[in-house]
C-alpha cells in the first residue's frame, strides 16, 4: 500500500484525493489546506484521517510515502523543494512553477534527493491523445509535418470559471504557461523539441473572462504560438479561455501520408485523399488529472518508465517564456 499526501484542494486537488480513492493499492492519509473547512470536508468525503493546515505536518508524517502538490503554481518552489528534503515521492501538477528560475531549483533539489517525481501533464495519456502517439510510433502513419491545434476553455457559469490565481500573472503565470501548458507537452511529444516560436496574444473586447470573479484579470485571454520544431516540422496552437467556443480541443495532425485529425477531444478520424479510412471514439472527453496521476501509481509501483519528467516540465516553461517574449517583441525567437 502506497500512502499518499496531498497538498492544496483545489478543483485540482479534491480531483486528485478522489482518483486515489479509485485505485487499487493506494490511499490518501493526509491532506493539506490553509481552507481547513474545505480540508475537513474532503477529508470526511474521501476516508481521510488527517488533515493539516501547514504542509510541513504532512511530510513529517512517517506514514507518508509519496506527495501531490496542487497548490497554485506561484506556491510550489518551496514545497517541492521540503518534499523532496523529506525524501517523499512526487508528483507536482503543471506547470512546476510561474518562471523557469524556480522550476531549475526544483528540479535541482528533487535531483539531489534522488526521489522518483513526475509532472502532471496528464493530456498526454488521454484516450484520443495516447491513441495518437501510438499512431505516430508505429510508423504506419507517416513523419509527421504539420500540427494546429485549438484548445477553448469557456469560462462560464455552468462549464467552468478558473480561480482568481489564474487571472494574475504573477500567481499562474498567464495563459500560456498554466492554460496552454498541457498543448505544449503534447506537441513537443509528436512533433520533436522545438526551436523557434512566433506568438500573439491579445484581451479581446467581446470576451467574458470575469464571469464569476471578484478582481480584474491582468493576463491575455487569448494566445497563438506558431512553433519550428528541430526536425523541420511546424505547428500552431490557439489557446483562449473566453465565454464562447466549444470546450475542449480540435486539431489536426499532417503527416507525409494522412491527415489526423480529432474533434472536441474524443473523436478521432483518419483521412487519406479526403476520404475517412479510419475513425476512433470515446467517451472521455477534457479531465487529463486522473490519467496522469494513473501513470504516477504506475511509476511509483514499477510498472512503466514513461512519464512527463521535470525536463520536460522546464522544456514547457521555456516555451511558454520565449512565447511571450516573441508577443513582446513582436518578432520571431529562438527557445534556449
Amino acid at each position: 500500500m502506497i500512502n499518499f499526501a496531498v497538498i492544496g484542494l483545489g478543483g485540482a486537488g479534491e480531483n486528485h484525493v478522489r482518483t486515489l480513492g479509485e485505485i487499487p493499492g493506494v490511499r490518501v492519509i493526509h491532506v493539506v489546506d490553509v481552507d481547513q473547512k474545505k480540508a475537513r470536508k474532503v477529508a470526511k468525503e474521501n476516508g481521510v484521517s488527517k488533515v493539516s493546515a501547514d504542509y510541513r505536518e504532512a511530510l513529517n508524517d512517517p506514514d507518508v510515502q509519496a506527495v501531490i502538490v496542487a497548490t497554485p503554481p506561484f506556491l510550489r518552489k518551496e514545497i517541492v523543494i521540503d518534499v523532496a528534503k523529506a525524501g517523499k515521492d512526487l508528483l507536482c501538477e503543471k506547470p512546476l512553477a510561474i518562471n523557469l528560475k524556480d522550476a531549475l531549483e526544483m528540479k535541482a533539489a528533487v535531483e539531489k534527493a534522488g526521489i522518483k517525481s513526475m509532472v502532471n501533464f496528464g493530456a498526454r495519456n488521454l484516450p484520443v491523445f495516447k491513441r495518437i502517439r501510438e499512431m505516430i510510433a508505429s510508423g504506419k502513419y507517416g513523419k509527421p509535418m504539420w500540427m494546429w491545434v485549438k484548445y477553448m476553455l469557456p469560462a462560464t457559469k455552468g462549464i467552468f470559471v478558473p480561480p482568481n490565481w489564474f487571472w494574475k500573472k504573477e500567481t499562474g503565470g498567464g495563459h500560456i504557461v498554466e492554460n496552454a501548458g498541457h498543448i505544449i507537452d503534447f506537441v513537443n511529444l509528436i512533433m520533436g523539441p522545438s526551436c523557434e516560436v512566433s506568438a500573439i496574444t491579445e484581451t479581446l473586447k467581446f470576451t467574458k473572462p470575469c464571469e464569476g470573479l471578484k478582481i480584474q484579470p491582468n493576463i491575455e485571454d487569448i494566445a497563438i504560438l506558431n512553433l519550428r520544431h528541430k526536425n523541420g516540422g511546424l505547428s500552431t496552437i490557439a489557446n483562449g479561455c473566453i465565454s464562447q467556443g466549444v470546450y475542449g480541443i480540435n486539431l489536426d495532425l499532417t503527416t507525409d501520408k494522412c491527415v489526423i485529425s480529432v474533434r472536441k477531444t474524443k473523436e478521432v478520424y483518419v483521412e487519406e485523399k479526403g476520404i475517412v479510412v479510419e475513425k476512433f471514439k470515446t467517451k472521455t472527453q477534457w479531465n487529463p488529472i486522473p490519467f496522469g496521476l494513473r501513470t504516477f501509481v504506475d511509476y511509483l509501483k514499477g510498472k512503466t518508465d514513461k512519464i512527463a519528467t521535470f525536463d520536460e516540465g522546464i522544456e514547457m516553461l521555456k516555451i511558454a517564456m520565449s512565447a511571450y517574449d516573441s508577443a513582446s517583441k513582436k518578432k520571431t525567437v529562438k527557445i534556449q
